[in-house]
């Protein structure tokens, strides 16, 4: 059973399918889990509330409705990576496995490069440029730019990932049956962390 007894159970639950909802389009409400984990509304209320308070994103069909679509989660994972928190933290705080959180880290360093690169132009021509070379939405890709502009050129993991070798921005992406392949590797590990805590094995094999 979950650490915590059967109410951390349900929020892990609770967590996972409005975000499972979300990343194919869809928003439950809290009429919804309730049924889906057989328990009142009251309840999926407080733990929503509890998960919330925590720092986690619960996105359900009320609050987008009153405050808009929110900030992807995918952009939460990268902003707690450049604030400093080390993969097995974010994987922790946000319930993602750090082999997602790596591919996260990886699309927004290539966005980094090709923004890096594109400074001549105007943002929607480079947006769209991006788009075509990573295969990532105008919306992620505008998420991971303002981003960028939050933090600053000057944040210490931004500038470890601008000093990578820029060969990760040689080729575009391919489709491939339907779906966006990347050929680009994984950046390196920043220098002061442990690989195990900072950057999992997969980004040390490809770099």
């Amino acid at each position: 059973m979950c650490r915590g007894g059967v109410g951390a159970l349900r929020r892990s639950k609770v967590h996972r399918l409005t975000r499972e909802a979300q990343d194919q389009g869809a928003l439950l409400t809290q009429e919804d889990l309730a049924r889906l984990l057989c328990t009142s509304r009251s309840t999926i209320k407080r733990d929503v509330a509890q998960l919330r308070a925590a720092g986690l994103d619960v996105p359900t069909r009320g609050q987008v409705k009153d405050i808009g679509r929110g900030v992807s989660h995918k952009t939460q994972i990268v902003g707690d990576w450049l604030a400093g928190y080390t993969f097995t933290q974010i994987k922790q705080r946000r319930w993602h496995t750090v082999h997602s959180i790596a591919r996260y880290c990886q699309a927004f360093h290539r966005v980094l490069r090709l923004h890096d690169r594109g400074l001549d132009v105007h943002r929607t021509l480079r947006v769209a440029k991006i788009r075509r070379s990573t295969g990532l939405s105008e919306r992620l890709i505008g998420e991971y730019l303002d981003l960028y502009q939050q933090v600053g050129p000057d944040n210490e993991r931004v500038r470890h990932l601008l000093s990578e070798p820029d060969a990760a921005t040689e080729q575009p992406a391919e489709i491939k049956r339907g779906v966006w392949l990347s050929r680009v590797p994984v950046p390196s590990k920043p220098s002061g962390e442990s690989r195990s805590a900072a950057c999992p094995s997969y980004w040390s094999t490809n770099s």
